[in-house]
């Protein structure tokens, strides 16, 4: 899996990325039918939070795992995942609020708001991911690889 996981966090940032599009676009909408929305909601709760598990118990932690076999200091990794942790929970905290059509259907400029600021905030999670985890992640894993192949070659 170690191998995929990049790729596999980099898909699932698609998916979300659609989901929330497809939020977006109904929920703009004059008249949006909120059945529709409701079904765009879960779909994107379901895939984000797929997505933070994996991040949060797979993703940080043998990123960590990876710094410290080569004797780097994981502090700054560490920092960041709890940075990414904290912006989170006011994405779950708005997934648990508008979970039903009447939570959202009651005020939906309201929903509307919370969305636009809840979109930014994933898309800042996800921008900070691609451009400093991501390259780390690579960094050591392509060490790690070239490793192999160095020990596969004496091997032989």
């Amino acid at each position: 899996m170690t191998e995929n996981l990049i790729k596999i966090l980099n898909m699932q940032h698609d998916q979300i990325h659609k989901e929330m599009e497809n939020v977006q676009e109904e929920a703009s909408k004059i008249e949006p039918n909120y059945d529709v929305l409701l079904t765009h909601m879960t779909k994107f709760k379901e895939k984000l939070l797929e997505h933070l598990e994996l991040e949060d118990a797979e993703f940080y932690p043998r990123l960590e795992e990876m710094l410290r076999k080569e004797h780097e200091d994981p502090t700054e990794i560490i920092e960041f995942g709890k940075t990414m942790v904290a912006i989170s929970a006011p994405v779950k905290e708005f997934l648990e609020k508008y979970d039903t059509r009447e939570s959202i259907e009651a005020d939906l400029d309201k929903f509307r708001r919370s969305l636009v600021d809840i979109m930014t905030k994933i898309f800042m999670r996800i921008s900070s991911e691609d451009v400093f985890i991501h390259s780390q992640w690579e960094l050591y894993f392509e060490e790690e690889n070239a490793d192999v192949d160095q020990t596969d070659l004496k091997e032989a």
